[in-house]
């Protein structure tokens, strides 16, 4: 309601036209093509939705309306299109290599809803035949000709809210651009429902500027002066990950995961007590318990993971991406050590520390390993080891899902289809993702059952969990508050100047 009334402010650059031209590939793009998929077309993003109608809906002819209108439903779609410039992407592989191109929108193109009628189908029938139904709509993406958008409806009966299922190539979405998509699509059938026009909120910085910008910053003395950083960290100190299966395919097919989660106060004090005291981020408490897991397990203190971001950066001034749709995701390699380290105080203070040293949370390296124009640089980054875990802290993403998707779109449990192709190796041996939903922190361990059984897996989740909870247990009630140097970066002090400085403060108080 907010933002509804916000009146535009001058300063900020954005781009509210209508890009049609060649966008230049960013990193996270460049990631993609640079994988061996044989069905690159099926790799997306999807969502499966209840529509649930609040009770006594009217439209604009004061009749009461149980469900979802086709006709109404691609004018949204419609919408939607011309707004979003990256619902328009297409891609060509030519002779010097992948190419994106933003489409115009044709006013008697064919807009990518299909409406499915259930039916007639029994009730008992109809969820496998809806994921029949929804996985020949995640593998029908035209990454050349598009779309690559689709949107099904499901008709199931008068009893049953119809589902509706929403299908984006990844190279155009990421988690963020959800929550701008369902709340536009939302405002946007709202608007029609009373009669009115579709009128979206404005549109902030354009993914085409994005993109250049990044690759003007690549060529950049400031991006250069991060090669030192990538090249200097312990590599060669990494140790392979264990194996119960070392000739197992680790195929897409094979995946499976392994959940957990804490209580809703343990969750409140990993939110709101260690931040505060320690002046942490959630995830560098994620990723201090995950170093000790994986040290118990592998036998090392040192753990070479990749750190999936946002990628959404404040990096300059008049760029504003809280309303771009498109694939942001930053995908940084670190390495975390916590050798000779004992107590779990000092295990996070050196997480941290070591997190923080990174350049701008580790944006600059996709940038220079795929973006510079100096090809020593890029054989050197590409000649690092590759991580075998990847970890992702999606924070309480869920949670604001949910209320962008508003009072009729819930998200269904399950049914979407296959989301890729099953016929593809997997990236990593190993997928961390954490997330907070209902106010506990749920964290997930997809694995490959050709390569490990699903018992060890649950034994190092289970050693995760332990050294977190240890972690919070130990952390979250310590004397006084808890610092690090880069808490005071123009100080210059190492951590045993700091502690020495600030006991003789609390000696003085």
């Amino acid at each position: 309601e907010l933002a509804a009334a916000l009146e535009g402010v001058s300063g900020n650059s954005t781009d509210s036209s209508s890009a049609t031209s060649r966008v230049p590939l960013t990193p996270i793009q460049h990631w993609f093509f640079e994988q061996t998929l044989p069905e690159r077309h099926h790799w997306n993003l999807a969502k499966l939705m209840d529509v649930c109608l609040p009770d006594l809906v009217v439209d604009r002819n004061f009749k009461i309306v149980s469900h979802l209108d086709p006709a109404l439903l691609r004018q949204c779609i419609r919408a939607l299109l011309m707004h979003h410039d990256a619902l328009r992407l297409r891609f060509k592989n030519e002779a010097h290599g992948w190419q994106q191109t933003c489409a115009a929108v044709e006013m008697d193109q064919e807009v990518p809803l299909t409406v499915f009628d259930l039916t007639t189908v029994p009730v008992a029938e109809q969820a496998s035949r809806l994921e029949a139904l929804a996985t020949e709509v995640q593998k029908s993406l035209d990454l050349a000709k598009g779309p690559i958008i689709r949107v099904a409806l499901f008709n199931l009966g008068a009893q049953q809210p119809q589902k509706l299922l929403i299908v984006i190539h990844h190279l155009a979405v990421d988690i963020v651009s959800w929550q701008i998509i369902l709340s536009d699509l939302q405002t946007a059938y709202q608007q029609l429902m009373k009669g009115e026009q579709i009128q979206l909120l404005s549109k902030t910085t354009a993914f085409k500027a994005w993109a250049e910008q990044l690759s003007a910053y690549a060529q950049s003395q400031k991006a250069q002066q991060e090669r030192g950083y990538w090249l200097g960290r312990p590599w060669n100190s990494v140790r392979r990950l264990p194996v119960d299966h070392p000739a197992g395919v680790n195929a897409e097919v094979s995946a499976r995961t392994v959940s957990t989660s804490l209580s809703t106060e343990e969750t409140r004090v990993l939110l709101q007590d260690l931040p505060k005291f320690y002046r942490v981020q959630v995830k560098d408490v994620l990723l201090t318990a995950l170093v000790q897991a994986f040290a118990h397990w592998a036998g090392t203190s040192t753990l070479h993971v990749d750190l999936e971001g946002h990628g959404r950066e404040d990096l300059w001034e008049g760029v504003d991406l809280s309303r771009t749709v498109g694939w942001f995701t930053a995908i940084a390699p670190t390495c975390l050590d916590l050798t000779g380290i004992a107590r779990p105080e000092d295990a996070l203070k050196s997480v941290k520390e070591q997190l923080r040293a990174m350049p701008y949370g580790g944006i600059g390296f996709g940038i220079l390993r795929y973006l510079s124009h100096d090809e020593g640089i890029k054989r050197q980054l590409a000649a690092l080891p590759r991580a075998e875990v990847v970890f992702n802290y999606r924070g309480q993403s869920s949670q604001s899902l949910s209320d962008h998707e508003g009072t009729w779109l819930k998200l269904a449990q399950a049914g979407g289809g296959a989301v890729r192709s099953l016929d593809v190796n997997r990236c990593y041996l190993l997928e961390v993702n954490g997330s907070i939903d209902e106010n506990r922190l749920h964290v997930s361990l997809t694995y490959s059952e050709n390569i490990h059984e699903r018992e060890t897996i649950e034994q190092v989740l289970a050693c995760y969990t332990e050294k977190l909870r240890a972690l919070i247990q130990a952390c979250q009630a310590p004397a006084q508050e808890s610092f690090t140097p880069s808490d005071f970066p123009e100080a210059a002090l190492s951590q045993q100047q700091l502690d020495s400085l600030m006991a003789k403060l609390n000696q003085q108080m």
